[in-house]
């Protein structure tokens, strides 16, 4: 059995574990806008004073870190951190819409407090999905469709996280299915397994659905 040197072993990991697509200039600067343009919409155009955005920052306010945290990974080409941050958010958002009831003040223009409508036990339950899904559907927060379309993203997410556990038992031929080096052009990106595309698709989609959660909340909290 080859016995790797300390440097052959280092190449064989190097070349493996690689930004899976071509960055020039021009990528770069289109991935800034579209970031910029999450960011603007996210924070709605910083109209922080709103009882809307109020309601979504007080109850989603580790959703918002992390998604944050996602969309500065892309940005910089980090595709794989992207999506761990991706799985954050989807998670840290579900479970904060399960968590917090919203309690304004007397004439409902500010959030007064937010008052936790579950104990340990139950959120504990959550962290089952198929649970977690159909408490937020039977709430109206999600769709079935928004649903099926989260748990694909989740899932991909997952990849992102446990990719060195999914290929530890053949680690030599998992990483050289998955290098597609283009010469030496590789050797000063980050170090990613999830290509560009498929991390943009994956993030825009799951802002789309997060956004349409969160304002499903917000809608049913400042109408009950």
């Amino acid at each position: 059995m080859h016995e790797f040197t300390r440097d052959e072993c280092l190449k064989q990991i190097n070349d493996g574990i690689y930004l899976n697509n071509t960055r020039d200039k021009q990528g770069r600067k289109e991935r800034d806008k579209e970031c910029d343009d999450l960011l603007l919409r996210y924070f709605d155009h910083c109209r922080y004073t709103e009882l809307k955005n109020d309601t979504k920052f007080d109850v989603f306010s580790e959703g918002t870190t992390t998604m944050i945290q996602a969309i500065e990974s892309y940005r910089i080409g980090m595709f794989d951190a992207c999506m761990v941050m991706v799985r954050n958010t989807i998670d840290a958002t579900m479970l904060a819409a399960l968590y917090y009831e919203v309690i304004f003040n007397e004439n409902k223009t500010s959030v007064w407090y937010l008052k936790r409508i579950i104990e340990w036990p139950t959120l504990k339950n959550y962290k089952n999905w198929d649970k977690r899904i159909e408490a937020l559907k039977q709430k109206k927060f999600i769709d079935d469709n928004d649903a099926d379309r989260l748990g694909e993203i989740h899932k991909a997410s997952n990849f992102s996280a446990h990719y060195f556990i999914i290929g530890k038992q053949n680690i030599n031929n998992f990483i050289k299915e998955r290098a597609k080096l283009d010469g030496d052009n590789n050797k000063n990106y980050p170090k990613t397994f999830t290509n560009e595309q498929e991390c943009k698709k994956n993030l825009n989609n799951a802002f789309d659905i997060l956004e349409r959660l969160i304002n499903n909340y917000v809608s049913a909290s400042i109408n009950k």
